[in-house]
């Protein structure tokens, strides 16, 4: 893990802008859209600028450095009433079924209620973290077409595994429309998003540099060598902190 400070900088990838490519769009009612595709962020270059790229690739993780991937799915209502009770679930597989990828966390545009069951859980009494390969969130928020409010943006994070080659997310996504509690809702949409992922054993481009993703608002801490404590076994440690920034 030597000198990967240094590297990191033009390897680590710093979410500006988390728009969505048209490439991934499906819709099943005509006035509803639901589009799920990588996130795309802005890559910090060696010369200190950026370019914007899509994460569709990461490097696997490793022990004592996780990387991440990420995926935006947003659900627009352009019907003429309300789009109640906005949902989505997700499942994520790999290509090496010893060894999953799964959910870590979430971000969103307001307004926003979710509940979710399938990110990280972490045990009180015994500090074991359980992690899930599958998501399922709901939210009793309302879409109005006139208020302001057409469309709903989540941003969702998975943990990559240390082996495998690519990572398949599945998401179904929609809403009910009116007030009906009950159905199978108007527009139930499925699709996918793909993230190829980089083994830095048998790619040795990657062996001192990784490719992950960081939230730009909040920045990010990346350690290697036992979180940046030096061990007999690896005298070396590295800590990279992405500070904050706006795009």
């Amino acid at each position: 893990m030597r000198g990967l400070g240094s590297v990191f900088k033009g390897a680590v990838f710093i979410a500006g802008l988390l728009g969505v490519s048209s490439a991934a769009f499906a819709q099943q009612d005509p006035k509803i859209n639901v589009t799920f595709d990588n996130t795309t962020v802005q890559k910090l270059q060696a010369d200190a600028t950026f370019t914007t790229v899509k994460l569709d690739q990461v490097t696997l993780s490793r022990t004592d450095l996780d990387t991440f991937a990420a995926y935006d799915l947003t659900i627009t209502n352009n019907t003429t009433n309300a789009l109640n009770r906005v949902y989505f679930t997700a499942t994520v597989t790999n290509t090496d079924v010893t060894e999953n990828g799964t959910f870590e966390t979430y971000y969103y545009t307001a307004p926003s209620t979710f509940t979710c069951s399938g990110f990280p859980v972490t045990n009180a009494t015994t500090g074991v973290t359980t992690r899930y390969s599958t998501l399922s969130c709901t939210s009793n928020i309302s879409l109005n077409p006139d208020t302001g409010y057409t469309s709903q943006k989540v941003t969702i994070v998975v943990k990559a595994p240390t082996k495998g080659a690519k990572l398949t997310v599945n998401i179904a996504a929609g809403g009910y429309e009116g007030n009906s509690q009950t159905g199978e809702g108007c527009c139930a949409t499925k699709t996918v998003a793909f993230t190829s992922l980089v083994d830095a054993v048998t790619d040795v481009s990657y062996t001192l540099k990784a490719v992950t993703f960081v939230k730009g608002e909040t920045g990010g801490q990346i350690f290697t060598g036992k979180k940046a404590v030096t061990v007999p076994t690896d005298p070396f440690a590295t800590y990279v902190n992405a500070a904050p920034f706006s795009s």
